[in-house]
């Protein structure tokens, strides 16, 4: 799909410009947060529990990236599960390609709509 090319190259230049900051060396974990209409916010987390998806909730040891997350609006109109796998699928193929990427230096990965539950990438 045309559209997951150039949604593959945004989220490379978006993840690149995160890992240009300074990210705090005691993550535990990533979370890809959707929302409708389709928007994307990355938001790192000290905690982790694959047992519990409110490891993801906000909390003041939250990082919140300052690089401008990347326009979702080719999506509008696809299906809310179209958006997450391809979403899910982006990442995990930059996670393989971009292995030394800053931003991939933390041990788990996770994807999800923030009103739903989360899917471990890594």
């Amino acid at each position: 799909m045309d559209f997951e090319i150039k949604l593959e190259t945004n989220f490379r230049d978006w993840l690149m410009a995160v890992s240009r900051e300074d990210i705090p060396h005691d993550l535990a974990a990533w979370s890809f947060e959707l929302a409708e209409p389709y928007q994307i916010t990355l938001v790192g987390s000290t905690y982790f529990d694959e047992n519990d998806n409110d490891w993801a909730c906000p909390d003041d040891d939250n990082f919140h990236p300052m690089a401008a997350a990347p326009d979702l609006s080719v999506l509008y109109g696809q299906n809310w599960e179209i958006v997450l796998e391809t979403v899910i699928k982006i990442v995990r193929k930059l996670t393989v390609e971009l292995p030394d990427l800053a931003v991939f230096r933390v041990p788990h990965i996770a994807a999800g709509f923030v009103d739903g539950d989360l899917v471990l990438i890594r």
